[in-house]
């Protein structure tokens, strides 16, 4: 058991004993509700953290295998990229998220060990999501300088010998553990994988358009229906970028017009291997392209 899911255990085994004090309905719910934003953030951050770190190194050693460390160390980037989400912004969407669903599991835990297990979660989550962005902005960095040498199509072929492997090993992986645990347990990790697809998505169009953010703290385009769009009722904004982002490809115009490459979405293809009907990133991470996740992808 990793370490991150061990503190989960002792935490949600607190939660149950605890009921040194008694608490309203309402603060208990509220409470509650704040614990399991933060649990499916922890649900999806985590693997985001560990494919970042995976683009990181083959970007590296890419780099090394192509004597460009020299001109690596060097290189400043000029493009200007979006400002990460802060912490804050994030768990507000999955809070969001939480409270439009069914309601969460009541509990005889006190709001003293309520806020207590919060805080300890909370430290841990945000720890991951600085993290994650530490990693991200270095993958962006370097997919500029790739693409500033005209190299980005070649690693991308060059990653497809590690993602090919990567994508056998974890399909097996999940194969595996889907035939092990049935269908309940199949149904629950579909859930998840909403919640996962859900946050990435909204914290990647928050991200690029939250200059045009209304009362609501969401924008969708007006081009076309929101990829991510849900039951909620939203206004419909046009959305503008205001410069160029660095990636795999440039960006600019309309949210829609641009790529999920390094953002909060991204399906990671040089990690897991571009779908079939895509031969490189040039389409494949073309936000008009729903992205397709490896069942890898979305896993701790």
């Amino acid at each position: 058991m990793s370490a991150r899911n061990l503190l989960f255990t002792v935490l949600g085994c607190l939660l149950v004993l605890g009921v040194s004090s008694p608490t309203s309905a309402q603060d208990a719910n509220d409470l509650s509700e704040e614990l399991a934003a933060l649990q499916i953030m922890n649900q999806t951050v985590g693997p985001m953290l560990t494919q970042a770190n995976t683009r990181k190194g083959q970007m590296k050693e890419y780099i090394q295998t192509k004597d460009l460390i020299s001109d690596w160390s060097s290189f400043s980037e000029t493009a200007k990229a979006p400002e990460a989400l802060s912490f804050d912004k994030g768990y507000q969407i999955a809070l969001q998220r939480v409270k439009t669903e069914q309601p969460v599991s009541s509990t005889n835990a006190s709001t003293d060990d309520l806020q207590k297990t919060i805080n300890a979660t909370k430290s841990m989550v945000e720890s991951e999501w600085n993290n994650y962005g530490t990693s991200n902005a270095a993958c962006t960095k370097m997919s500029s300088f790739l693409t500033s040498k005209n190299m980005l199509t070649d690693y991308e072929e060059w990653s497809k010998t590690y993602s090919k492997k990567r994508a056998a090993d974890w399909q097996a992986k999940v194969d595996a553990a889907n035939e092990k645990d049935g269908a309940a347990a199949q149904n629950i990790s579909d859930k998840f994988k909403a919640q996962q697809q859900y946050l990435m998505q909204h914290w990647d169009e928050e991200m690029h358009v939250k200059g045009l953010a209304n009362s609501s703290g969401y924008v969708m385009s007006r081009d076309r229906g929101s990829i991510v769009a849900d039951s909620h009722q939203y206004p419909y904004l046009d959305s503008e970028l205001q410069g160029q982002v660095s990636g795999m490809v440039p960006q600019g115009g309309s949210y829609f017009s641009g790529s999920w490459n390094n953002g909060y979405a991204d399906p990671y293809y040089d990690v897991w291997g571009f779908p079939k009907d895509h031969k490189d990133g040039d389409t494949a991470y073309k936000r008009t392209v729903p992205p397709q996740y490896h069942p890898g992808a979305l896993r701790k």
